[in-house]
């Protein structure tokens, strides 16, 4: 019998199962958006998913790639990891931009204030924040800890002079009680609900007040970015403290749509956006104290 070409894809994609590595949960499509293999990758299409994408870019397909499985029973201690240094965090951003790209809500600080982290003695500029998500029953945290898969994850990304790129990896529970630091963020969500839709941040935003009340604490490994083109090389910082918000703020992430307006459906829903779990290929991940 001859299927239509969409539908037999679909067919056929939809009952594909990836074993994340580390055994772990199985990963599969959670939907098909079809307007998402438009673009050169996504989280949903069919042809240019997560697992198309070391086809596509080369980079994906490396041996320190990101995100990872951490094991608190196999992680190395090192006690000559300093604490995070966060620099400028406490100073509110108060100019930002707003952007939903299809993948993530992303916010781009623009009031020329330097913010960053110390790793080693080097500088590392605060670039931009974003967040990859999932509901409660089906989370959207990119690392896992102890195979269990948080619904929120922010990424603080951050570089250096030299180009190398630092991200600080936030994991994040829900609660009933929102998190009023989490409020400025929450509130200009609505304005950008579609792909390619901007706005500007409209209460002043305090990076510190995001962190959990011990931040200084992380798990540190050498990985790639979680996205293509995958480039390796990325320092991670996943912080061990776990933050929260409330389940009204996670549902108005939950109502972001990776595709513009007059393309939306179920399907098209961003969430979940997270990149499956990537083999550790003998890397160790460090514990600081």
């Amino acid at each position: 019998m001859d299927f239509p070409g969409n539908m037999m894809i679909f067919t056929l994609f939809a009952i594909i199962i990836a074993v994340e590595g580390g055994g772990h949960k199985t990963w599969s499509y959670k939907h098909y958006c079809a307007a998402n293999d438009e673009e050169p990758w996504s989280y949903h299409g069919v042809t240019n998913g997560p697992r198309q994408w070391p086809q596509l870019f080369p980079m994906c397909d490396g041996n320190q790639q990101s995100p990872v499985s951490i094991n608190t029973n196999r992680v190395a201690e090192d006690n000559s990891l300093a604490r995070l240094n966060f620099i400028g965090y406490d100073t509110p951003i108060t100019q930002a931009e707003v952007l939903n790209n299809g993948h993530t809500v992303m916010f781009t600080p623009q009031d020329g204030v330097k913010r960053g982290i110390t790793i080693e003695g080097r500088q590392f500029t605060f670039q931009q924040l974003h967040f990859h998500f999932g509901s409660v029953r089906k989370p959207g945290a990119e690392h896992t800890v102890n195979r269990i898969r948080y619904p929120v994850e922010a990424h603080f990304v951050h570089s250096s002079d030299d180009n190398i790129t630092a991200v600080v990896g936030l994991l994040i529970d829900v609660r009933k009680r929102n998190n009023p630091a989490y409020g400025p963020i929450v509130e200009v969500l609505p304005e950008v609900r579609f792909k390619d839709e901007t706005t500007d941040l409209q209460s002043p935003l305090n990076l510190n007040d995001l962190l959990p009340e011990n931040p200084a604490s992380y798990y540190r490994y050498t990985g790639s970015l979680t996205t293509p083109t995958c480039n390796e090389g990325v320092i991670w910082s996943v912080l061990q403290a776990v933050q929260t918000i409330g389940y009204s703020q996670l549902n108005s992430f939950l109502r972001l749509y990776a595709v513009e307006e007059d393309e939306k459906s179920r399907d098209c829903e961003m969430a979940p956006n997270y990149r499956p779990i990537q083999d550790l290929n003998n890397r160790v991940i460090y514990a600081s104290q």
